[in-house]
C-alpha cells in the first residue's frame, strides 16, 4: 500500500515519536508524563526536518545529474508536461530545431510540428498519458521556417511531481533521401533489366525462377509468364546440368562473381550456347537470392571451334615444315633467302638453268624468286596466257617437258617468246586458293625426259615453298597484325600479358608500359603489383589468377591502379584460359586504361539520376517518343492530365499511338488536336505554347520539341501544362480593366459636373452672400438695441458661411491641382511675426500670451509667401480657437539639416486619439473635447496639409507633447535671400493673386 508524501511523512513522525516514548519510559518516574510526551514529540519533529533536508539534498544533486544527462544524450530528447508544454529539452533538440530557449520554455510542443501533423501529435501524446508508449512519425518545423521528419517515440515517466511525459526523436531526414535514392535506383535498374538484350533472372535459394527478363523470348521463345516459379534446369542440356547447378550454388555462397557456358534448349527444340553470370543478393524479402544474366553466345562459341581447328591445321603444317627444315641447312635464314636456296638446289639436281616462283593473280604472272635476271629476273611482270605456267595451271597438275620443240606445244606463243625447251612445272596452292607456280626450265633440250622421281621432287619443293610461301604471309599477316595490335592497343589503351606456371614467367606488350607510364624497356614483374595497385586491389587481382588456374576459370575485373607518374587510373583486367582445361599451364589476359570510360559512366550514372529526379519534379507532364514513336520517357502529371489510370513506368516501351487515342475521350474536339499535333510532328520544329482544350473545361498549352542526337533524328519530345487558372485570371483582369476604364470615364464626369457646380457656387452663392453681410453690418450701425445684436448675428452667419465656402472652393482647387505656387526664400521668423500681429488683439481680449520663439537672424526657408500665411493662419487661429482663457500659445521657429522646423502649441485640451486618426481629413471636427463655443468647416488643417505638401514640406501632429496640441511644419531650407523665386509654370498667378481672384 502507498501513501501520499504528507501522509507518509506524519506517519513516519507518528513512529518515531512513539520510539522516542519509549526510549524516554525509563526516566518519566521522574518526570511527568505530559513533558515526556511533549520531549519526545520535539525530538522526532527535529530528526524529521534533519532527514527532509539532506533528502532535499540528495534529491537536487540527483536532478543536477540528471538534467546534464539529458544536456548529453544523442539525438532528440524532451520532456513534456500533461498540459503538453516543454519542460526540459536536451541540445540534440537545440541544434535539430535552431530555437533558443527562450522561444521553447513554456510553449506547446505541438507549436513546433507542421499545422498538418499537429492533431497526431496531440493525440500521441494524449494516449501516452492513459498509459502505454506511442511511435509516430511527423514533420518538425525548424526556427529557419525548415521542415525535418522525425520519427518521436514518447513514455509516461511518474515523478515526484507527478506524471510527464518523456519523447525521443530521430532525424529521418537522410533514411528519406535514402529511400527515395534506393526507389530510383531500383526504378532504372527494372528498366535496365527490361531494355537490355541479355536476359536478367533472379532465383531463390531452391533454384526457382522469382523474375525474368522479357529478353528471354527473343532469347529462347518462351513468355516470361511461364517461367515465374520453374527451375531453369529444365532447359538446360543433360551434359550441363550439374556444372551448371554446382555453379549457381557456388554463388549462392557469397563467393563473388561466377561464369559458367551451357547450352540451352530453344521452344523450337534446338539448342544454343549460352553465358551466364551469377552473384548472391537478396529478394524483396531480405532472403539470399541470386542475381543470373545471360546472354547468346553460339556465334562466338562457333569462332572459339573454328580458331581451334585453324589452330590445328596450323600446328600440323608447323610440324611439316619443320621437317623440311630440317632438311634444309638454312632453316634459320630469310624466306625469300630460303626460296632462293630452294630454286638453286632444284635447278642444281634438275640439271636446268632457271628456276621461278611465280604469284598470279587476275591472269597476271610475276616472279617473285628466280635463279636469273633479264627478262626472268624478280619482279618482271607477264600475261599468265604468254608464259609455260599456263599449261600447269589449266591441266592444274605438274607438268613436265623435256623437248618443247617436239611436244605438243610447239606451236605455244611461249615458245616462241622464251624459246625454253626443258620446262617442269607444278602449280601452287595455299589453302586452297593458287597462289602461283614452281617452275624450273632451260633452253637446251633435256637429254633424257623427266622421271617420276623427279616429278616427286617437285612435288616436294612444291610442299616446303608452299609452306614458306604461306609463313611469309603469314609473317606480313603477323607483321600486319602486330603493327594493327599496336595500333590497336594504342587506340584502345590496352595491353596483353600472359603468365606460364611451368616457367613461372610473366611476359606482356609494350604498351603495358605506356598504361603504367614507365620506361618503354620496362617488364613487368609480380612482386612489382602492390606499387602499381596497392596491396588490396593486387591481392584481388592474385586471388583471381589463382582461381584461373586452380579452377579454370577466366575473370574480368575493374581495379584502381597509380602509374608510375602518381596518376590515379582504373584498369581492366581480363584474363582467359585453356578450354576445356581444369588445371591450365598458362593464362592470358589483357590490361585497359578504362578510367575515361568510368568517368563517362559516372557523369551518364549522374545524369541519369538527374534527369529521373528532375521528371520527378517536374509539375508539367512530359512525354518522350523515339523515331518508332516508342515511349522512352513519361511522368505522372502527364498521366494525371489525360487521365491515364497507367503506371508510367509501366508505359516505357510501348506505342505512343496508342497513348494519343486514349486521350481522346478527355480532348474537346478529339480530331483537330490530334491533326493539329501531327502536323507539329510533321514539320519538325519547335512550337511553344499550342492550345488544347480538354472536355471539363480545363486548357492546356503544349511545347512540342523535334530530337536529334549527333544530327540524327531521334524522336519527340511533349510538354503539357494546365493553364485553366492562368486563362481564368486573363479573363478576370480583362474584365476588371473594362470596369476600371467605365469607372474612370465616370469619374472623369463627374469631376466635370463638380467643376461645373463649384464655379455656379462660387458666383450664386458668394455674390449675394456678401450683400446680405454688408446690409447686416449697415443694420447693426443704424438700428436701435435690440435689433442691432440680432443684425450682428446675422453678420457673423454670413461671414461664417462665406468663410466655408472659401474653404470648399479652395479644398476643390487644392485637389485639382489648380492652385499654383511660387516658391522663393522666405523668413520665416517675419511671417510668423507679421501673422502673430493679426491674432496678437485676439489673444489679448481673452488674456491669452501668444509668443515667438526663434532666434534673432534670418531663417531662411523655400516656401509660397501667401501659402505659408494661410497655414499660419489656420494653425494659429485653431489655437486660439481652442485654448481657455490664461492659456498659452506658442510658435517655435528652429533649422534642422537642410529643413526649417515650424512648431505651434497651445496649452488647450489636446485632441483624443479616435480624432488623430482622421486629423487631415475634410469637415472632420471634434467639439466634444475641444471647445464648445468653437465652431468651424472642418477644412482648416486639411487645406493646411495640402499647401504644406505644396512647398515639398510636411505637417504632423507632435503626439510626445502632453500639455495641450502641438503641429510641426518641415519645409525646404534655403541659404539666403538672394536665390531666384521660381517663376509660376504656364504662367500662373501666386497663391495670394488666386485668392483674391477667386475671392
Amino acid at each position: 500500500m502507498s501513501f501520499p508524501p504528507a501522509a507518509h511523512s506524519s506517519r513516519l513522525i507518528a513512529y518515531r515519536g512513539v520510539i522516542l516514548v519509549a526510549v524516554l519510559a525509563p526516566i518519566s518516574i521522574w518526570l511527568p508524563a505530559m513533558w515526556v510526551l511533549f520531549g519526545g514529540a520535539l525530538v522526532a519533529l527535529g530528526l524529521e526536518v534533519a532527514l527532509a533536508r539532506r533528502t532535499d539534498a540528495r534529491r537536487t544533486r540527483s536532478e543536477g545529474v540528471i538534467e546534464s544527462a539529458v544536456d548529453h544524450l544523442p539525438g532528440v530528447f524532451i520532456v513534456i508536461a500533461p498540459d503538453l508544454t516543454v519542460r526540459r529539452w536536451n541540445d540534440g533538440f537545440r541544434s535539430v530545431s535552431g530555437y533558443t530557449t527562450a522561444a521553447v520554455k513554456g510553449q506547446s510542443i505541438t507549436a513546433f510540428f507542421d499545422e498538418d501533423d499537429r492533431t497526431t501529435v496531440e493525440d500521441a501524446f494524449d494516449a501516452v498519458l492513459s498509459g502505454g508508449t506511442q511511435r509516430f512519425e511527423a514533420t518538425l518545423l525548424t526556427q529557419g521556417g525548415r521542415r525535418v521528419p522525425v520519427r518521436v517515440t514518447g513514455t509516461q515517466v511518474t515523478g515526484s511531481n507527478g506524471p510527464v511525459i518523456v519523447a525521443t526523436a530521430i532525424n529521418m531526414l537522410e533514411q528519406k533521401r535514402t529511400e527515395t535514392a534506393l526507389e530510383q535506383q531500383e526504378h532504372q535498374y527494372r528498366l535496365l533489366a527490361e531494355n537490355i538484350s541479355d536476359v536478367v533472372t533472379l532465383l531463390d535459394r531452391n533454384g526457382r525462377r522469382l523474375y525474368v527478363s522479357p529478353s528471354i523470348k527473343d532469347l529462347v521463345g518462351r513468355h516470361p509468364e511461364r517461367l515465374f516459379g520453374t527451375l531453369p534446369f529444365d532447359h538446360i542440356h543433360p551434359s550441363d546440368v550439374a556444372r551448371v547447378k554446382d555453379t549457381f550454388t557456388f554463388a549462392l555462397e557469397g563467393t563473388g562473381e561466377v561464369r559458367t557456358e551451357y547450352r540451352l534448349q530453344h521452344e523450337d527444340g534446338h539448342y544454343i550456347w549460352v553465358e551466364s553470370i551469377g552473384r548472391a543478393t537478396d529478394n524483396d524479402q531480405g532472403e539470399a537470392a541470386l542475381l543470373v544474366v545471360t546472354r547468346d553466345v553460339t556465334t562466338r562459341k562457333k569462332r572459339e571451334d573454328d580458331l581451334v581447328e585453324s589452330r590445328e591445321r596450323l600446328s600440323l603444317q608447323k610440324r611439316r615444315l619443320r621437317l623440311l627444315y630440317d632438311v634444309i641447312s638454312r632453316q634459320d635464314r630469310p624466306t625469300d633467302e630460303q626460296l632462293q636456296r630452294v630454286l638453286d638446289l632444284g635447278t642444281d639436281l634438275l640439271g636446268v638453268d632457271v628456276g621461278i616462283v611465280s604469284r598470279i593473280r587476275d591472269h597476271v604472272f610475276t616472279i617473285e624468286a628466280s635463279t636469273a635476271s633479264g627478262e626472268y629476273a624478280v619482279g618482271s611482270v607477264y600475261d599468265v596466257a604468254d608464259t609455260y605456267s599456263a599449261f600447269t595451271v589449266e591441266q592444274d597438275d605438274v607438268v613436265a617437258i623435256g623437248n618443247m620443240g617436239d611436244s605438243q606445244f610447239a606451236n605455244e606463243a611461249c615458245y616462241e617468246r622464251f624459246a625454253l625447251d626443258q620446262f617442269l612445272g607444278a602449280p601452287i596452292y595455299i589453302d586452297g586458293s593458287l597462289y602461283g607456280t614452281l617452275t624450273f626450265a632451260s633452253k637446251r633440250p633435256r637429254s633424257r625426259p623427266f622421271t617420276t622421281d623427279d616429278r616427286d621432287f617437285l612435288q616436294a619443293l612444291v610442299q616446303w615453298v608452299r609452306a614458306a610461301l604461306k609463313a611469309r604471309v603469314q609473317e606480313r599477316a603477323l607483321a600486319d597484325s602486330q603493327r594493327l595490335l599496336e595500333k590497336t592497343e594504342e587506340v584502345a589503351n590496352v595491353g596483353g600479358w600472359m603468365y606460364e606456371d611451368r616457367t613461372q614467367s610473366f611476359t606482356h606488350t609494350d604498351h603495358l608500359a605506356t598504361i603504367f607510364e614507365v620506361d618503354d624497356g620496362y617488364r613487368f614483374h609480380p612482386d612489382d603489383g602492390p606499387n602499381f595497385f596497392g596491396e588490396a586491389a593486387w591481392t584481388r587481382v592474385l586471388r583471381n589468377m589463382h582461381r584461373a588456374y586452380k579452377e579454370g576459370r577466366p575473370f574480368d575485373i575493374a581495379v584502381p591502379a597509380v602509374t608510375g607518374e602518381g596518376r590515379r587510373r582504373w584498369l581492366r583486367v581480363t584474363c582467359e584460359v585453356e578450354p576445356g582445361s581444369d588445371r591450365p599451364d598458362r593464362i592470358w589476359g589483357t590490361v585497359q586504361d578504362i578510367t575515361d570510360r568510368r568517368e563517362v559512366e559516372d557523369e551518364l550514372r549522374v545524369t541519369a539520376q538527374r534527369l529521373g529526379a528532375l521528371l520527378t519534379s517536374l509539375h508539367e507532364g512530359v512525354l518522350v517518343e523515339d523515331q518508332n514513336r516508342l515511349v522512352r520517357l513519361v511522368n505522372q502529371p502527364f498521366c494525371d492530365l489525360f487521365d491515364i489510370g497507367e503506371d508510367p513506368t509501366d508505359l516505357i516501351g510501348t506505342d505512343a499511338r496508342a497513348l494519343a487515342l486514349q486521350s481522346t475521350r478527355v480532348l474537346n474536339t478529339p480530331e483537330e488536336t490530334l491533326d493539329r499535333l501531327r502536323d507539329l510532328m510533321r514539320a519538325r520544329e519547335t512550337t511553344v505554347g499550342e492550345r488544347v482544350e480538354l472536355a471539363d473545361g480545363r486548357v492546356l498549352e503544349c511545347d512540342y520539341v523535334p530530337i536529334h542526337i549527333d544530327g540524327t533524328r531521334f524522336g519527340h519530345l511533349w510538354k503539357y501544362r494546365d493553364v485553366t487558372l492562368r486563362e481564368e485570371r486573363e479573363a478576370k483582369l480583362r474584365t476588371a480593366k473594362e470596369a476600371a476604364d467605365e469607372a474612370r470615364d465616370e469619374a472623369r464626369r463627374a469631376e466635370r459636373l463638380k467643376s461645373i457646380f463649384l464655379a455656379n457656387m462660387s458666383h450664386e452663392i458668394r455674390t449675394p452672400l456678401t450683400s446680405i453681410i454688408g446690409f447686416a453690418e449697415v443694420l447693426e450701425e443704424e438700428v436701435p438695441d435690440p435689433y442691432d445684436h440680432l443684425a450682428g448675428l446675422v453678420g457673423t452667419s454670413g461671414r461664417r458661411l462665406l468663410n466655408t465656402i472659401s474653404s470648399v472652393l479652395d479644398l476643390s482647387k487644392l485637389e485639382a491641382d489648380r492652385w499654383k505656387l511660387d516658391a522663393e526664400p522666405i523668413d520665416v521668423v517675419d511671417e510668423i511675426e507679421e501673422a502673430l500681429e493679426v491674432y496678437r488683439p485676439r489673444a489679448e481680449d481673452r488674456d491669452l500670451n501668444l509668443s515667438v520663439d526663434a532666434a534673432d537672424a534670418p531663417l531662411f526657408a523655400r516656401a509660397d509667401h501667401a501659402a505659408l500665411q494661410r497655414v499660419l493662419d489656420n494653425l494659429v487661429g485653431n489655437a486660439l480657437k481652442f485654448t481657455p482663457e490664461g492659456g498659452r500659445v506658442t510658435l517655435h521657429a528652429r533649422t534642422r539639416a537642410d529643413t526649417v522646423r515650424i512648431a505651434v502649441e497651445d496649452t488647450g485640451p489636446g485632441i483624443s486619439e479616435e480624432m488623430q486618426k482622421h486629423l487631415f481629413e475634410p469637415f472632420v471636427q471634434d467639439p466634444d473635447e475641444r471647445s464648445e463655443t468653437a465652431t468651424g468647416s472642418g477644412l482648416g488643417l486639411a487645406i493646411t496639409r495640402r499647401l504644406v505638401n505644396a512647398m515639398d514640406g510636411s505637417i504632423d501632429l507632435d503626439t510626445s507633447y502632453t500639455m495641450g496640441t502641438r503641429f510641426v511644419i518641415q519645409l525646404p531650407g534655403s541659404m539666403n535671400a538672394e536665390e531666384p523665386a521660381m517663376p509660376p509654370e504656364n504662367g500662373q498667378r501666386s497663391a495670394n493673386r488666386v485668392m483674391e481672384d477667386e475671392a
